[in-house]
């Protein structure tokens, strides 16, 4: 029976319609999972088959405008295509290694050579079809018994291993092969169409069969897994929420025992007992809040503020003395001074502790980390470098997703995993990038490379140097108002918590600023109000104490300035004092020893300024008795704003303070400026403060005299 006036049987329709239906279904699951090789393979049997049976079904056909000739030899070379590549399919797909010369080799030697020789070179000469279909299955029927036998050795070496899903899969197998082979027989003889596409298609629908039960069962087993893989999460939430709840809870009474620790170290400061408490108390604060951000990590809720300035340099030295101090490493440093931009500095911290606790955690004792922070153009760039088990290629490429935990033979504990996953997320909210370096074919060992943009945007020269001062545990109020009624100190010390202590005991009487080195000293002095007395530690990284009291004596504008010396070492005193200093303290030292020393100096330093004010005053008075004019020139009624703007540039104004001059010269109030500035009143006010100090001046007529002149 014969469908629309063709060759084709009704058979062979039904079949390809079937087919046809299973092929798009199975190419639309091939696109939800495009890494399913087997399902491919599938797709590709099944197009075969249905390529054979339209073109078994349609040809030869004498009304189709295509030569009988090529008709036949296109239906019989999918027949051959088709069992050219069955052998391949279930070697592949089931595994079968006893097929695998078959399936590469043969295939071409015992099917493809004989189609090759009897179609395409002898038929088109003699014409004769049933010869020449006669004489092309020869070869492929011995052939097919061959793989009969492979496949046979095949089931023999593993029917023992198999359960019992498993054999009745192994088969099923043989039966659709069998199948496959049947169709020489079935071609030698010349069978009707119909039975020949039930042969045929019977090993499709086997296969067919096979492959649905094989995709329910991973199915079944997907959505099991899914499920576990939920109540694994939500269990791991709900432990998670407790945990967090007893985290914030613990942060009051934390918060309260540091407050109570401060105050008793403020009475007792070379009680080492109580600073060792409080390390430990801040080590678990600080674990207590790294917590906390892995929990909004994995949440998806943290959030960097990265319009914040932070001092890179600063906050890696900070961290790597902890872990110089810690850790049994040799730790090899590049880290240039004063690189400086916008950033969160939270996030930065945290993503130098990651990267350089994963090395640590990596990496055997004693071996070489080394460390890079340097700037290239207008990139940052940070890299930890190390010697340990480095991290195989596939582990690469999922290494920054969640719970991705890397295994050591030097460290047993495993981390959250989600470390490397808050730096991704870190360096991707800086517009950076970060990459790995690990070929373990030829050496141990990672590197961790981290390329963020630098930018200075968002702040200004003020800006820079409070935070370049600013380190994790140093907690400086340096947003304290400035006191112009205060005496100003300067402090440069390296030593972060004797820097902190001092600082904190300086601001109860003074205006004081603080730097850790001669470099970030002379920075400040440049942008904020000129000090009474600097305060100078002799041992500091980059220009020292000694070379720091140099360049002072060098400048006109700071060499008044009085410098006390702070050194532990004792054999340095008499440079410090052949260079002028007012004093060389000793370390230790009591902090009211030095500040009844400063007190002291200042108080000297103010009688001087009075008696040689005084002085001068009365010179004035006697010479205005033999002149005839006075002294005392009257406020001018006009303001040359030219010469103003010229003679501050005498004071080291900063950009904005020169700003803010300008408007005081038009008679602007503090709230004008703020509003025509963009800055709170407040704001102004420190400004203006600021300006009254380096210039020398106490009201807004007497700047307006001075620099007018």
């Amino acid at each position: 029976m014969l469908v629309f006036d063709t060759q084709m049987h009704i058979v062979t329709f039904a079949f390809t319609i079937l087919e046809l239906v299973a092929a798009f279904y199975m190419i639309i699951a091939f696109l939800a999972r495009p890494n399913d090789k087997k399902r491919q393979y599938y797709l590709l049997l099944l197009t075969f088959v249905i390529v054979y049976n339209i073109t078994g079904g349609l040809f030869p056909d004498p009304f189709i405008p295509i030569p009988v000739l090529i008709q036949n030899i296109l239906a019989y070379g999918a027949g051959f295509a088709m069992c050219m590549f069955a052998p391949y399919y279930f070697y592949t797909v089931f595994e079968l290694e006893r097929m695998r010369f078959h399936a590469l080799y043969g295939i071409f030697l015992f099917l493809l050579l004989p189609f090759l020789l009897c179609f395409l070179i002898v038929y088109p000469v003699t014409k004769d079809l049933n010869q020449v279909r006669t004489y092309s299955v020869i070869v492929p029927f011995f052939y097919a018994l061959s793989i009969i036998w492979a496949m046979s050795r095949c089931v023999m070496e593993k029917w023992a291993k198999m359960n019992t899903w498993e054999r009745r899969e192994m088969v099923w197998v043989c039966l659709a092969i069998s199948s496959w082979i049947s169709l020489t027989i079935v071609t030698f003889f010349n069978a009707p169409q119909y039975i020949e596409v039930l042969i045929v298609n019977l090993g499709i629908v086997i296969v067919s069969g096979l492959y649905i039960k094989r995709d329910i069962v991973i199915t079944r087993a997907e959505e099991y897994l899914r499920g576990m893989q939920e109540l694994r999460i939500r269990l791991s939430q709900e432990k998670n929420d407790t945990f967090a709840s007893i985290a914030h809870e613990s942060k009051t009474p934390l918060t309260l025992l540091n407050n109570y620790l401060e105050e008793t170290l403020g009475k007792y400061p070379q009680m080492q007992e109580i600073k060792m408490l409080q390390k430990h108390i801040k080590a678990l604060t600080d674990e207590m809040v790294s917590f906390l951000d892995m929990d909004k990590i994995e949440k998806g809720d943290l959030s960097y503020d990265h319009k914040k300035v932070c001092h890179f340099s600063e906050v890696l030295l900070s961290l790597v003395e902890l872990y110089k101090a810690t850790k049994p490493f040799d730790f090899q440093l590049q880290i240039k001074q004063e690189i400086i931009s916008n950033a969160d500095p939270i996030a930065i911290r945290r993503l130098y502790t990651n990267i350089i606790e994963n090395a640590v955690r990596n990496s055997p004792p004693d071996s070489t980390i080394r460390i890079y922070l340097y700037q290239e153009e207008r990139y940052i760039i940070f890299y930890v470098e190390d010697e340990g088990t480095g991290i195989p290629i596939e582990v690469q490429k999922k290494i920054f997703e969640p719970y991705i935990s890397i295994p050591s033979e030097y460290n047993k504990s495993y981390g959250h995993g989600l470390g490397l996953k808050a730096v991704k997320d870190i360096v991707e909210s800086l517009q950076g990038e970060i990459k790995i370096y690990s070929d373990l074919s030829i050496k141990k060992g990672t590197k961790f490379l981290v390329k963020v943009p630098k930018i200075e945007e968002w702040f200004n020269e003020k800006d820079v140097v409070e935070e370049s001062i600013l380190r994790d545990n140093l907690k400086m109020l340096s947003n304290q108002e400035y006191n112009p009624t205060h005496k100003t100190v300067l402090l440069i010390e390296d030593n972060s918590e004797l820097r902190e202590y001092l600082f904190k005991q300086l601001c109860e009487f003074y205006n004081c600023y603080a730097a850790v080195s001669g470099e970030q000293a002379v920075t400040i002095l440049k942008t904020q109000p000129m000090p009474d007395i600097i305060i100078s530690d002799v041992i500091m990284p980059g220009m020292g104490g000694l070379n720091f009291v140099k360049y002072i004596q060098e400048q006109t504008m700071y060499n008044h300035i009085g410098i006390l010396l702070i050194s532990a070492k004792s054999d340095m005193k008499q440079q410090g004092l052949d260079l002028g200093v007012l004093d060389y303290i000793e370390k230790p030292f009591l902090i009211n020893d030095l500040l009844l020393k400063i007190n002291a100096i200042l108080s000297l330093q103010e009688k001087k300024q009075k008696y040689f004010v005084d002085s001068l005053l009365f010179s004035l008075l006697e010479t205005s008795k033999h002149q005839s004019y006075s002294f005392i020139e009257p406020f001018p009624q006009t303001i040359d704003l030219a010469l103003i703007k010229h003679n501050a540039q005498l004071y080291s104004l900063t950009p904005r303070e020169h700003k803010v001059l300008e408007l005081l010269c038009a008679e602007k109030s503090s709230t004008e400026i703020g509003n025509q500035l963009y800055v709170s009143p407040k704001t102004v006010e420190n400004h203006t403060a600021n300006i009254y100090k380096k210039v020398g001046v106490r009201t807004r007529h007497q700047l307006i005299e001075k620099l007018g002149k």
